[in-house]
């Protein structure tokens, strides 16, 4: 076990959208003070703190492999004082973390790399080794080991995510995705198999995924639930010119 960071990365979309909720609830004027308070709260027992956002979903580069990628939440209203939350919380920041075409995962993810604590709500960021915090869970951060985090960042491939319409091999979920010793080639067999022959209840979504994201071949389909799924580490984003290069842990073809 390493010694727990001094620096910490928040998720900037959550607490800005916690403190609107509970704005639109209580009222505006008790917005700022909500985030003066979540912000001195998190940022507890960390000497550096940055807080991370999220660039639009539309621009996000996910939707180049994955045109569905948050579809499901494209027209769901927001809390009403979400902007004025994300204005307070970037003013009251030590440091403010924003890239184009980047999820605040991804750049939570590339800090824990490199020895940060992230603290989000999101267990999706559990794929990722190093020290975690969900406050709403936990006492205190914990450290996810790499083994860990590559184990369920497999189980996310299989099962994919509701949340955020990533539908990973069609038929097969969370539950049995945990029985299964899986590594990539098995992976990738089994959602060939899946997507060439899918069970009936299974034959529509299929249908859309070609329909609607234009995806008929069963590898890119694979490929493109992968890079929805996996957070990026440093090595796969160049700062200077944004460009990104995802490292596939299997061999391809």
């Amino acid at each position: 076990m390493t010694k727990k960071p001094n620096k910490a990365v928040i998720d900037g979309d959550w607490v800005a959208y916690t403190a609107a909720c509970y704005a639109d609830n209580e009222g505006f004027d008790w917005l700022e003070e909500r985030i003066k308070y979540d912000l001195a709260d998190l940022s507890n027992g960390f000497d550096t703190v940055a807080v991370a956002f999220s660039c639009s979903r539309a621009d996000n580069f996910r939707r180049d492999y994955w045109p569905l990628y948050k579809a499901n939440r494209d027209n769901k209203p927001k809390p009403q004082f979400l902007q004025d939350s994300m204005e307070f919380l970037r003013e009251r920041a030590e440091m403010v973390l924003e890239r184009p075409r980047l999820e605040a995962d991804d750049l939570m993810s590339m800090l824990l790399c490199e020895g940060w604590c992230c603290i989000a709500i999101d267990k999706d960021m559990r794929t990722v080794p190093g020290w975690h915090w969900n406050p709403r869970k936990e006492d205190k951060p914990v450290e996810v080991s790499e083994a860990d985090a590559i184990a369920f960042e497999r189980i996310q491939m299989v099962a994919g995510d509701s949340t955020d319409h990533i539908w990973g091999i069609l038929g097969r979920g969370e539950a049995w995705a945990k029985k299964q010793n899986w590594h990539f080639p098995s992976i990738l067999q089994e959602n060939r198999d899946a997507f060439l022959n899918p069970g009936k209840r299974y034959v529509e979504k299929r249908d859309r995924i070609i329909k609607e994201a234009g995806i008929s071949d069963p590898d890119e389909y694979f490929t493109s639930q992968y890079k929805c799924l996996h957070l990026l580490r440093p090595e796969e984003y160049d700062k200077e010119t944004g460009e990104i290069t995802h490292k596939l842990p299997w061999k391809v073809a």
